[in-house]
């Protein structure tokens, strides 16, 4: 009988302890319910906040784009007073009796900046001389780097003559080499969306789409055939904590293992991150859909993040065969990424400076810091790296060894003058093992990566030259300065096609960015001014 009434306790007791649990069980459940519920209603009004938030951002923004409009029209009206002489005056020499005869048909100054190219004047010129031998015609104009932000603020007038100041000017001398193939670009769309600094651009390899990132922390992406008389930009990517100083276009087959159709944009930030995102349809318009306010909506676009580099992404380039993607960035490292399922890092590149002449540009280290980088179409095994030792070099992917580190002549840059002569941007050829590097000394310089030396150099603009780009057959090369112009060169004979001004100078800068689209006659410039312009 014991045993029994011991069992039976037992059971009993194991019935109790059941009971308790359960109770305990819908306690911490409710609890957890009610917290779950808070939750939630925590996360609505954060949408809700969010949502209201972006409104505010798209209210100022268009707040700030008609301010703009207003700005530039007082402004125009501000540099052209009634009376004020021109800053440009061109004059007709005539071959009878020798007299002057003021002319300002826009005729002359179209003929003028055909079949031009560049090179140094003399020291202690003050001016830009163009001359045409055949038809006698002259332009004289002043050449200031600082006048052009001075003339914004006072009209110019007889009493207060504009002071010339900077390097040496360039002189712009007739050539007979160049063809009449080349016509001149006219200005197409003006995108004016972001709040500070346009630092880099792209395009869509075959849709007319632009990718822009800037120094206001977004990536925003324009739809050129919009029909609209003012582009907006069809989506804007707020994914970085810092600038946005590069962004690249990965091809749609190259992104297919990503479960994407449409193609990627690579964005690289002074946070040192990457971030993948998706181009939107490109059918899609800002008019059909509206921005994408939900947090997962908005975060669907982003396909991966990478903590690449731990300092500031400099310049991207995604190779034009392979899934590739490279990174040139301040903490001395050039990487290579493999864009697949899930992105790896493939290898990690630089070079020191016991393999530079000079000894000169490295960090504390010892290492040599890049500042752009490319893929070479000639030799897809390979990338360069431009750096701010005035220096490019080729490196072999697979083996992971830097092949050669290109130099200029010692008659070209001095020995202890390299590190003002930093490579900005650096270009390949498609067809011809060619490379043309933008350096801060205002030059132009072309590298034979067979013979590993500099072959040519060229003064380009009137202040460092920021940025390049070549168009898809190799023939024409498009470079942005500082100065606030943009020139296009004929590849063949290295010398200056036509000259557009492009965009207003800001804090020492002025274009910071150009490209070609791949497949369509456009060019689009970035410049300091936030402002973005396309060429057709």
């Amino acid at each position: 009988m014991e045993s029994v009434d011991e069992a039976l306790r037992y059971i009993a007791k194991q019935f109790m302890s059941v009971d308790v649990a359960r109770v305990q069980w819908t306690e911490e459940r409710k609890v957890f319910q009610s917290q779950l519920k808070e939750l939630q209603e925590q996360k609505l009004s954060q949408d809700e906040f969010t949502k209201e938030l972006m409104l505010q951002i798209k209210m100022l923004e268009y707040a700030l784009v008609q301010e703009r409009g207003r700005y530039v029209t007082a402004l125009a009206k501000a540099e052209k007073p009634p009376g004020s002489p021109k800053s440009r005056t061109v004059f007709r020499t005539s071959s009878s009796n020798g007299s002057f005869v003021h002319g300002a048909s826009p005729k002359s100054d179209s003929e003028v900046s055909r079949g031009l190219e560049i090179s140094r004047g003399p020291p202690a010129s003050p001016e830009v001389s163009v001359t045409r031998g055949k038809e006698g015609e002259t332009l004289i104009s002043r050449a200031r780097v600082n006048s052009r932000t001075e003339n914004r603020s006072i009209p110019s007038s007889p009493s207060n003559p504009p002071m010339t100041k900077g390097p040496p000017p360039v002189e712009v001398l007739p050539s007979a080499k160049v063809s009449g193939s080349f016509r001149a670009c006219k200005m197409k769309q003006k995108l004016s969306g972001h709040l500070d600094g346009v630092r880099s651009i792209c395009f869509h390899p075959t849709e007319p789409l632009l990718v822009s990132g800037s120094e206001d922390a977004t990536v925003k992406i324009w739809n050129l055939a919009s029909k609209n008389s003012e582009v907006e930009p069809m989506a804007t990517f707020r994914v970085h904590t810092d600038s946005v100083l590069s962004v690249a276009s990965i091809k749609p087959e190259h992104s297919v293992n990503l479960g994407n159709r449409n193609g990627l944009v690579a964005s690289g930030g002074k946070d040192g991150t990457i971030t993948l995102l998706a181009y939107p349809e490109a059918g899609t318009d800002r008019d059909s859909k509206s921005e994408p306010y939900a947090y997962e909506e908005y975060y669907g676009y982003m396909v991966h993040r990478l903590e690449a580099h731990r300092d500031a992404i400099w310049s991207l380039a995604a190779h034009p065969y392979t899934n590739l993607l490279f990174s040139a960035s301040a903490d001395a490292c050039v990487r290579v990424w493999g864009i697949s399922a899930e992105p790896t890092l493939k290898c990690t590149l630089g070079a020191s400076i016991r393999q530079h002449p000079a000894g000169i540009g490295h960090n504390l280290d010892g290492l040599l810091v890049p500042t752009c980088v490319a893929a070479v179409p000639t030799n897809a095994a390979t990338l360069i790296a431009g750096y701010t030792s005035c220096t490019i070099g080729q490196y072999d992917i697979g083996s992971e060894r830097l092949l050669q580190l290109m130099c200029p002549a010692d008659s070209d840059v001095h020995i202890t003058a390299f590190r003002e002569a930093q490579v900005n941007q650096v270009v390949a050829h498609p067809t011809m093992p060619i490379v043309v590097a933008a350096h801060q000394d205002r030059r132009l310089r072309f590298y034979d990566l067979r013979a590993g030396k500099c072959v040519a150099s060229v003064v380009a603009h009137q202040d460092a030259v920021s940025s390049l780009s070549l168009d898809a057959a190799g023939l024409y090369l498009a470079s942005g300065g500082h100065d606030g112009s943009l020139r296009f060169w004929s590849v063949a004979d290295r010398t200056c096609v036509h000259e557009q001004s492009a965009h207003r100078p800001k804090y020492g800068e002025a274009v910071q960015d150009v490209a070609y689209h791949p497949t369509r006659g456009f060019v689009a410039t970035g410049g300091a001014d936030s402002v973005i312009k396309v060429f057709q």
